[in-house]
């Protein structure tokens, strides 16, 4: 019996031939983060979403919601398993079950990283799959994923960031 999560596999895959040949274009990523009242949250939005990021108390915060920190982690296991699906999708491989866990090694309540070197974060994930494929199939997988993973590659590779201050006024 085919999973639910292979259905949606070939359903993905189905979308891909039918764009087949068109222009990708390109697209805006945007996010907005407000911080607030005593608590200092921030609030993160990101198209109609909305999501709290605070930090443990360790760090002042009052633990309403994943610090910045974890919701990288997330975003990298997040676009991981999604790469497993899409990549799953291209090579017509099987999946019944995915999760991935992301780890990292972290100081709570350090302030910054105390120089421009590279930070390390011991970063790891582990994938979970049941699946028919085998062995040399899910490793092909594997790394086709980490080499088409925007996040992972993001966070692996580094890229650029400009930054800009701009005063508002009350």
């Amino acid at each position: 019996m085919t999973s639910g999560l292979t259905k949606y596999i070939r359903h993905k895959r189905k979308l891909y031939d039918a764009r087949k040949g068109q222009p990708a274009g390109t697209g805006q990523l945007s996010a907005r983060v407000v911080a607030e009242g005593r608590s200092g949250i921030r609030r993160l939005f990101i198209r109609d979403f909305q999501i709290i990021t605070d930090g443990s108390p360790a760090g002042g915060g009052f633990d309403l919601g994943p610090a910045p920190g974890e919701l990288l982690i997330g975003a990298v296991a997040g676009c991981l398993n999604h790469g497993f699906l899409i990549q799953a999708s291209l090579l017509d491989i099987e999946i019944d079950a995915l999760e991935v866990v992301a780890e990292a090694v972290s100081k709570p309540g350090q302030i910054g990283t105390g120089s421009s070197e590279p930070v390390d974060l011991e970063l790891r994930y582990t994938a979970k799959i049941q699946s028919p494929a085998s062995d040399a199939e899910l490793e092909d997988l594997r790394q086709r994923v980490e080499l088409n993973s925007f996040v992972y590659n993001v966070v692996t590779r580094g890229a650029s960031i400009a930054g800009h201050l701009e005063r508002i006024t009350a």
